[in-house]
């Protein structure tokens, strides 16, 4: 962990257990976050799973950051005890968990041991109405408040929707550009000055992967109209790195997100 010196009472717990997509998205709107609270940022603490490590150069000064592992949260047990050991330090004024879908022990595992005088997760994945319907139910008994986001499926504003709701912030908003292009308008890695496409092809949860035959087939149909494509991932995808053709650029598991970031948004598309 990084620049956890406070003990005591806290105003704000951000509880960010993202991939890494949900993690580019929501570093952007935690920034806007805290440029318009009056909160000091000593008194911020944020709860991050590891896809957040690389932006931990680019974070507020004197907010702490407790960086954990999605996975080992899940299923080790001592690893579980060593978080709930970090957080009963504090009392929270607000603790929220602005999560899209994965195991929902982790929400439960994590906001349910919180003590915070409000607290807060959002419901927000339209193709699993019965668990939306179980946190709901359970939240309620937690006394745990639940903001429902099914009905936009853009993942921006969908994330953006529930800040707003919390924090009450001005309808009219664009997330706060902090990780930017290179001066020099370059990529981080090599890619050909023609269009290209990112292929994200990883999932923090890899029950919900999608096959790399179907991302190779599609790469394949982008690739003969004349697009390169950049396959990308994670270390969990490192196995899939032998399956990729040498005719496509693969970077899995070679990328900072700040260069991921910077891929991105210098590609035609990205396809995840």
């Amino acid at each position: 962990f990084w620049a956890i010196t406070k003990k005591g009472n806290i105003d704000l717990l951000l509880i960010q257990p993202n991939g890494l997509g949900d993690a580019i998205i929501n570093k952007a709107y935690t920034d806007l976050i805290i440029s318009h609270m009056t909160i000091n940022n000593n008194s911020i603490i944020i709860l991050a799973s590891d896809a957040w490590k690389d932006f931990h150069p680019i974070l507020h000064k004197n907010i702490s950051i407790k960086f954990f592992n999605l996975e080992k949260f899940e299923r080790n047990i001592l690893y579980r005890l060593h978080i709930y050991k970090f957080l009963s330090k504090y009392k929270f004024k607000i603790a929220i968990c602005n999560l899209r879908w994965k195991s929902p022990s982790i929400i439960k595992n994590l906001i349910s041991f919180v003590n915070a005088d409000f607290k807060s997760i959002c419901l927000n994945h339209e193709r699993h109405t019965n668990l939306n319907t179980e946190l709901d139910t359970w939240s309620k008994n937690f006394n745990i408040s639940c903001f429902d986001t099914n009905s936009d499926q853009n993942e921006i504003s969908r994330i953006l929707s529930y800040y707003k709701n919390i924090f009450d912030l001005p309808q009219k908003l664009n997330p706060i550009r902090t990780v930017l292009r290179r001066p020099d308008g370059k990529n981080p890695v090599f890619v050909k000055d023609e269009k290209y496409i990112v292929f994200h092809i990883g999932n923090s949860d890899k029950r919900r992967r999608w096959s790399i035959e179907k991302f190779l087939q599609t790469a394949n149909f982008f690739k003969v109209t004349g697009y390169e494509i950049v396959f990308c991932g994670g270390e969990r995808e490192s196995d899939l790195k032998t399956k990729i053709d040498n005719k496509f650029f693969c970077y899995i598991n070679q990328l900072t997100a700040v260069e991921y970031t910077i891929l991105i948004s210098d590609a035609a598309a990205m396809l995840s």
